[in-house]
C-alpha cells in the first residue's frame, strides 16, 4: 500500500509538469520548431530560454518516468526488482505494453543524456537533439497516460 501512495505521489507530480510542458510547448517552443544550427548558434535571450525549457522540460519527464514511476508501477503490480537491470526494467515494461519498444525508450533516455551536454562548438547536434526532444515529448506523455490508466485498473 505504501507503495501504491508514493506512486500516486510521483503520477500527480509528473501530471501537473506534463501539463505545464504542454503549454510551453504549444505556446512557445511550436513557433521556433524545426530548430536550425544557426537558429540555435544565434537566437536571442529570449529564445534561448525557451530552448533551454524546452530541454528541462524533456529531462524532468524523461527521468520522472525512468527513475520514479517505472520502478515504482511494477512494484505496485508486484514485480520481483531484485536484480533487475534498467534494460530488464524496459523489457518488462514493454511486455506490458507499457511502453511500445524498449529500444526506443532507451533512445529518449540516451537523448536525456545528450541533452545534458552543450556541445558548444557543434550547434547542428545541439539542434538535432532540441528537436528529437521536442518530437520526442508526445512519446513519454503516452507512456505517462498508459501507466494512469493501468493505475487506475489496479485501484478498482
Amino acid at each position: 500500500m505504501k507503495n501504491l501512495k508514493i506512486l500516486e505521489q510521483s503520477i500527480m507530480e509528473l501530471g501537473i509538469l506534463i501539463e505545464n510542458a504542454k503549454q510551453i510547448r504549444k505556446k512557445l517552443i511550436e513557433p521556433l520548431m524545426p530548430l536550425t544550427a544557426y537558429f540555435v548558434e544565434n537566437c536571442s535571450l529570449e529564445e534561448r530560454v525557451i530552448i533551454d525549457s524546452l530541454a528541462m522540460r524533456y529531462l524532468q519527464i524523461q527521468d520522472m518516468l525512468s527513475n520514479k514511476i517505472f520502478v515504482r508501477f511494477l512494484e505496485v503490480v508486484d514485480e520481483d526488482l531484485v536484480g533487475m537491470s534498467f534494460i530488464d526494467i524496459l523489457n518488462r515494461l514493454e511486455k506490458m505494453n507499457i511502453i511500445k519498444n524498449s529500444y526506443r525508450f532507451r533512445h529518449l533516455r540516451d537523448l536525456r543524456n545528450h541533452l545534458t551536454h552543450e556541445y558548444p562548438d557543434r550547434p547542428d547536434m545541439r539542434a538535432d537533439f532540441l528537436n528529437q526532444a521536442y518530437d520526442g515529448i508526445p512519446e513519454l506523455i503516452e507512456i505517462f497516460d498508459i501507466i494512469k490508466v493501468r493505475l487506475q485498473a489496479i485501484k478498482e
